[in-house]
C-alpha cells in the first residue's frame, strides 16, 4: 500500500529568484531531495533592472515544466 502524500505536510519551501537559470532542472530532474513546496520570486530577490530578465526566464521555466 502506497503512503499518500498529505498537503499539510509540505515541509520547507524553497525561495528562489526568478532570475536562476537552473530553476526547471532542478524541478524535472529531482535535484532537490523531498521538495514539495517552491516560490518563483519576481520581487524582493530580483533588482528592478533584472525584472524583464526574471519574467522572460520565469516564461520558459513554465513553458519547460508544461511540456
Amino acid at each position: 500500500m502506497t503512503k499518500r502524500l498529505s498537503p499539510y505536510r509540505l515541509g520547507a519551501t524553497l525561495y528562489m529568484p526568478a532570475t536562476r537559470n537552473d530553476i526547471a532542472g532542478s524541478i524535472l530532474h529531482n535535484e532537490i531531495d523531498g521538495l514539495r513546496s517552491i516560490v518563483i520570486c519576481l520581487e524582493d530577490a530580483v533588482s528592478d533592472a533584472d525584472v524583464p530578465a526574471a519574467l522572460q526566464n520565469l516564461k520558459q521555466v513554465l513553458n519547460a515544466l508544461k511540456a
